[in-house]
């Protein structure tokens, strides 16, 4: 909203006129009225003492009339010339009145037949019915006739001597018995308030002159007053420019002195504040782009580095991503303190060896280091990848403890145009977790990669639903004595049906269910429909039928495993020595001394232990001695080439001969054609499950 703009020494000067005008007349207007209301009550008593006089004049001169040394009509004119003037030749009298009624002020006189005997101008006219000039309804004459009979005061309105004007008169009316006359003195109220006029424009000669006195020392008083006032107010506008003036003190020691002092205190905490607040801004600006722990630029600075770069040089080059391997287990083994010196000393390092001079070295997390290296080439990056890691396995820290360190490293090219650092960074973490998934060193982002991720994540998605929809279920796959052909037993298979995705096979189900740890609850719901099946299971085949269940490593080594099997096992009321619990060399990588403890207590409650997919793997031979079976089913890759390989046939001979002198039943897996039935029998191998006999169907 704009508004006008006024200044303060003008609403001053201002006020202290109208104050001014408002005092003289508040003082002059009462003074006025006071004074004319006394002159007109003393004007009134002159009319009235002129009409006493006059009658007491005509009093006396009765005397001679009734003496008889004076006619009336001599006697008349002798009071008619007194009291008004000498008569002239036209009938009309030169005013020359005794007594001081105002410059217009004289005596006439009325008879009761309301003639004029007595009169300047128009002595002899019957004015009976005289009306005043503003209003026909007062008869004066009339009017004064009657208040005559007692005495008494009139006042009307009549025009001015020669003039158009009207003005207010006064008058004084007593009749007179002897010789019938109404004797009236009359004057202008004006006459005898002119005084008050002169006295009310002395005044206010005296005001005007008041006000200007007032005027010229009221500027020179408001301007030394508003001086602070001034300063005060320049000195602010010098603060949006950043320049803080203080404001001289003035001289008195009064408000203003309180407001300057005040003010220039507020300037000194002002500037302090303002200084405070840059420093905290270099300081937060520090903190917000800046890693604390190692001093190196973090995501933030990175982030706008780069999108100001493409929005500025298109910029072009190679983001780079390093993670510490077994951080957690450093942090673990030597303390939280020993590893931020391994964060700040690779920090340092990784400056100190930039593959370019413009590279930027960032922390990005923990234990993730991203390295932002511009315009360069693909083998560059690899050689520069290549001496580093050279570079730290020579490394060593001489705080406490001894430390090699190595790094997965992942990369993504960027040509700059339509980019920004948030897709490049979440390219490159796809193709860490890739690289660490897969145990790779050295990774390059490519749509190939991202492809499997998304299909992971959407497998995920609909696993999740599809776990809790009922979409898994279980089949069997027969497992047949060697010789007789007879069932010896099933295993049980998961199945998934997605409705969306349609049936999705175990190798792509499994792996993903195993990195989310889904695992565990489709264990869980396997364990449920298989123990809720054995006795149409039994009812199918033969009572003696054991039955084979994949139990995942996960779930095997967690806390609650066999305290649930347990459970499920009498919920069912399922005997447990015709279960069989399959699993796989993975379970034996973080403990082998807890395995044997479960697998131990598993067998001591009736459940047998079937060790899966053996000769997948590279130890499995060890730990056939070190852990207590009852079964060994061997992989379907040692099974497919024994019809036409010698030597995976011999090796195939000499696994079945170690699984029996280990103490071991021996399954073969895999097996689907008539020469390979023939092989395994040969060998000797007790039980064979392959797609000859049967393929996995639901109950």
């Amino acid at each position: 909203m704009n508004t006008k703009r006024t200044f303060l020494k003008s609403k001053l000067t201002r006020f202290v006129i109208i104050l001014l005008i408002l005092a003289n007349l508040g003082l002059g207007i009462p003074s006025y009225l006071l004074a004319r209301n006394e002159l007109e009550k003393k004007g009134q008593v002159i009319l009235e003492n002129a009409v006493h006089l006059a009658l007491e004049e005509i009093k006396a001169i009765q005397l001679s009339v009734e003496s008889g040394a004076l006619s009336l009509e001599s006697a008349q004119e002798k009071i008619k010339t007194s009291l008004i003037g000498p008569l002239r030749p036209d009938g009309t009298r030169i005013l020359n009145t005794p007594i001081n009624l105002g410059e217009n002020g004289y005596f006439l006189a009325y008879n009761d037949e309301g003639y004029e005997v007595m009169h300047p101008n128009i002595e002899g006219d019957h004015v009976f019915n005289v009306v005043t000039p503003d209003n026909k309804e007062v008869l004066l004459v009339q009017e004064q006739i009657r208040i005559g009979k007692t005495g008494g005061f009139f006042e009307y309105n009549w025009y001015y001597p020669n003039q158009v004007d009207i003005g207010r008169k006064m008058s004084y009316a007593k009749y007179e018995p002897k010789w019938g006359w109404t004797i009236v003195a009359t004057t202008y109220a004006s006459d005898f308030n002119k005084s008050a006029i002169r006295i009310t424009l002395f005044m206010a000669s005296i005001f005007a002159l008041t006000v200007l006195l007032a005027l010229t020392y009221t500027s020179a008083y408001i301007n030394r007053l508003l001086h602070p006032i001034y300063a005060v107010t320049e000195s602010m506008k010098n603060i949006n420019s950043s320049e803080m003036r203080p404001v001289p003190e003035p001289a008195e020691n009064d408000e203003l002195m309180d407001l300057v002092q005040g003010y220039n205190g507020m300037l000194d905490s002002l500037e302090h504040n303002i200084k405070s607040l840059k420093d905290r801004k270099k300081e937060l600006r520090k903190l917000a782009f800046y890693d604390d722990l190692s001093g190196l630029p973090n995501l933030n600075y990175m982030t706008q580095h780069f999108n100001t770069q493409v929005d500025t040089h298109s910029a072009s080059g190679h983001f780079v991503l390093l993670d510490i391997k077994s951080f957690k287990i450093i942090n673990s083994l030597y303390g939280l303190s020993f590893g931020n010196d391994i964060i700040k000393s690779v920090a340092q390092k990784l400056n100190t060896r930039r593959p370019t001079d413009d590279s930027i070295v960032t922390r990005l997390s923990g234990n993730e280091f991203g390295v932002w290296v511009p315009h360069s080439h693909e083998n560059n990056i690899l050689d520069w990848v290549d001496n580093t890691k050279e570079f730290w396995k020579n490394a060593f820290y001489e705080k406490r403890f001894i430390v090699n360190i190595d790094f997965t490293v992942s990369y993504v090219e960027t040509h700059g145009h339509g980019s920004n650092f948030e897709s490049l960074l979440q390219k490159n973490s796809i193709a860490m977790q890739y690289a660490k998934a897969n145990d790779l060193d050295v990774l390059k982002y490519s749509n190939d990669i991202y492809n499997i991720f998304e299909q992971e994540s959407t497998l995920k998605i609909h696993a999740e639903t599809g776990l809790s929809a009922d979409e898994f279920y279980p089949v069997y796959q027969s497992k047949v004595l060697t010789h007789s052909n007879k069932v010896l037993g099933v295993e049980a298979l998961a199945r998934w049906d997605s409705p969306v995705l349609g049936p999705v096979s175990p190798g792509a189900f499994i792996p993903i269910l195993n990195k989310t740890k889904l695992i565990l609850e489709l264990t869980e719901r396997m364990i449920g429909y298989v123990f809720s099946d054995y006795k149409a299971l039994v009812y199918k085949y033969h009572p003696d039928l054991a039955v084979s269940l994949n139990i995942s490593p996960l779930y095997f080594m967690s806390d609650n495993f066999v305290e649930y099997i347990l459970g499920k096992a009498i919920e069912y009321e399922v005997p447990t020595d015709r279960i069989i619990l399959e699993i796989t060399e993975d379970v034996f990588i973080d403990n082998i001394e807890d395995v044997n403890q479960k697998i131990d207590i598993l067998r001591e409650n009736g459940f047998k232990i079937s060790l899966d997919d053996f000769g997948s793997g590279y130890s499995s031979l060890n730990y056939l001695q070190k852990i207590s079976l009852d079964e060994v089913k061997i992989d379907k890759s040692l099974i497919d080439d024994i019809v036409t390989d010698t030597t995976a046939r011999k090796l195939f001979y000499s696994i079945v001969e170690l699984i029996h002198n280990s103490g071991y039943t021996s399954v073969a897996e895999g097996v689907e054609t008539l020469e390979q039935v023939k092989i395994v029998e040969e060998s000797g191998c007790q039980s064979i499950q392959g797609f000859y006999y049967s393929k996995p169907e639901r109950l």
